[in-house]
């Protein structure tokens, strides 16, 4: 009997072991490292990784680029871009001097524009445009043209 007793103890004892030695294993694979230098180096180095490439300046050399979604601000005006309908730019225009809340939706054909566009006083050439973004060349507008 007391075999049977020992056998009892050391097998429950053996899958106590087991089953304590997986809750460290796990335990430790969830919470990572414990050695706090370690685990702000791999902090830093997935910071690094996880960077997003800073978006172009919006306008640069007379060349304006408008992002879909993203509001633009060129001299008295706000321009959005909302993308590319029925083969139509849609611009929203916010006369700023005028009301900065109210927006002036423009649809314009890519072929006219493609001539060149008014919007909110200020001329622009269509240079590129696609589903995400739109690039305007700024055109001098004094008195004299």
């Amino acid at each position: 009997m007391e075999g049977v007793f020992r056998r009892r103890i050391q097998a429950i004892l053996f899958f106590s072991t087991l089953i304590a030695l997986g809750f460290a294993i796990f335990y430790g694979a969830y919470h990572g490292p414990w050695d706090p230098r370690f685990r702000r180096r791999m902090e830093e180095t997935r910071s690094i990784y996880d960077k997003k490439p800073p978006p172009p300046p919006p306008i640069v050399n007379d060349k304006a680029t408008l992002t879909r979604g993203q509001p633009l601000k060129i001299g008295k005006n706000k321009l959005l871009y909302h993308g590319i309908e029925n083969e139509k730019l849609h611009i929203a225009v916010y006369i700023l001097e005028l009301d900065p809340e109210v927006a002036y939706h423009h649809r314009i054909p890519i072929k006219e524009a493609k001539k060149g566009i008014r919007l909110g006083g200020q001329a622009f050439n269509l240079i590129s445009y696609g589903k995400a973004s739109l690039q305007l060349g700024l055109r001098n507008t004094s008195p004299g043209r």
